[in-house]
């Protein structure tokens, strides 16, 4: 995949790679993701490992979302996060919206 030249074709490859390995490994395919951003496709990708891993472990996945530095990235996270958590455990995840809230209030 590496020896492929840039464009839509190594993109869309590369996001569904990113996409396989988030149902084994979303740690792994995060690291992967970070490694090669590849535009909207690569949006895509983190949206991917995101939901597998918040249907692992939401709390980990919430953390790791909150690291990234782009808002928009950020906030597909969230989202992806939020309705694979609310599905499993909708009170948890309705604390933690709560939580993002105080949060977003407090640095206003």
């Amino acid at each position: 995949m590496q020896q492929l030249p840039a464009g839509l074709v190594r993109n869309r490859l590369l996001s569904q790679v990113i996409a396989a390995l988030a149902a084994d490994d979303p740690q792994a395919a995060f690291a992967l993701a970070q490694a090669n951003p590849a535009g909207g496709s690569h949006n895509w990708g983190l949206y991917a490992v995101f939901q597998a891993w918040s249907g692992r472990d939401p709390a980990e996945a919430a953390a790791k979302a909150a690291q990234l530095t782009s808002a928009r990235q950020r906030s597909q996270a969230y989202q992806s996060i939020a309705s694979t958590w609310a599905a499993r455990d909708p009170a948890a995840a309705m604390a933690w919206a709560d939580r993002l809230r105080g949060l977003l209030q407090s640095v206003k």
